[in-house]
C-alpha cells in the first residue's frame, strides 16, 4: 500500500507536469509552485520510509496522504487552468476550478493529524480520543460546505459557474461558523497535544518530540 500511494503521487505529479506544458500561462508565482513541489516531495519521502518501516506508526501514512493531496491539487489546478482558461469550455472544468479553491481544508488536516500522534503513533490519552473525532468531523463539515458555498468563484475562475448545488446562506452562515471554530480549535488542539506529550515524555520520546535535546527534569 505505501508502494501504491507512492505510485499514484508520482503519477498525479506527471500529469500535472504534463498539462502545465500545455498552459501558456501560470497561475501561481514559481515561488509559490516551487515550494508546492518541496513540500509534496519532502512529505511523501518522509512517508515513505516511514510507513516502510514502522507500518503501525500513522505518521507515515499521514505523510503519504499529504503528498497525495498535493499531487490531487496539482492535477486539479492545471486542469482547471487547461479546461477554464486555455479552453474555455472543456468538460469538467468548471468541477476542477471548484476543486481547487474549496480544497484547502485538506491541506491541514493530515499535518494536524500527525500533531495529535506525535512522535509514537497514539494520541496523548483516551481523554484526547473526542477532541480528535470532532477535529476530523470539523475538516470533513468544511470540505463539504466550502463545495457547496453560496458563493461565486474567486478569481481566475470567477467567470465559471459552480456545477454543484449550493447551499440556501441562511443554512451555510452557522454551519461555516461551526466548521471554522471547529478547525481553528483543532489546530490549537493539535499544537497542544504535542505540548502535553513533551510535558510527560522522557528519555528517548522527549527527545524525539523536542526541537532540540531536552534533558527530563
Amino acid at each position: 500500500m505505501p508502494w501504491a500511494m507512492l505510485g499514484v503521487t508520482v503519477a498525479g505529479l506527471a500529469v500535472a507536469a504534463w498539462l502545465a506544458a500545455l498552459n501558456s500561462r501560470r497561475i501561481d508565482p514559481l515561488l509559490v509552485e516551487v515550494s508546492f513541489l518541496l513540500a509534496l516531495v519532502m512529505s511523501t519521502a518522509a512517508g515513505i520510509v516511514l510507513a516502510t518501516r514502522r507500518g503501525e506508526n500513522p505518521i507515515g501514512w499521514l505523510l503519504l496522504a499529504n503528498g497525495l493531496v498535493l499531487a490531487f491539487l496539482a492535477v486539479a489546478s492545471e486542469y482547471a487552468n487547461y479546461a477554464v482558461l486555455e479552453h474555455p469550455g472543456t468538460t469538467g472544468g468548471g468541477l476542477a476550478a471548484l476543486v481547487v479553491q474549496a480544497i484547502w481544508p485538506l491541506l491541514f488536516a493530515p499535518l494536524t493529524g500527525v500533531a495529535f500522534v506525535f512522535p509514537d503513533g497514539h494520541l496523548p490519552s483516551r481523554r484526547w480520543r473526542p477532541i480528535a473525532i470532532a477535529s476530523a468531523v470539523s475538516f470533513v463539515l468544511m470540505l463539504v460546505l466550502l463545495h457547496l458555498a453560496p458563493r461565486e468563484l474567486e478569481a481566475p475562475f470567477h467567470a465559471v459557474s459552480s456545477p454543484l448545488p449550493q447551499l440556501p446562506e441562511a443554512a451555510f452562515g452557522p454551519l461555516f461558523a461551526v466548521s471554522a471554530l471547529g478547525m481553528v480549535g483543532a489546530l490549537f488542539a493539535a499544537a497542544f497535544a504535542v505540548r502535553t506529550r513533551l510535558r510527560r515524555a522522557t528519555g528517548v520520546e522527549r527527545q524525539s518530540s523536542s526541537c532540540s535535546p531536552t534533558r527530563p527534569r
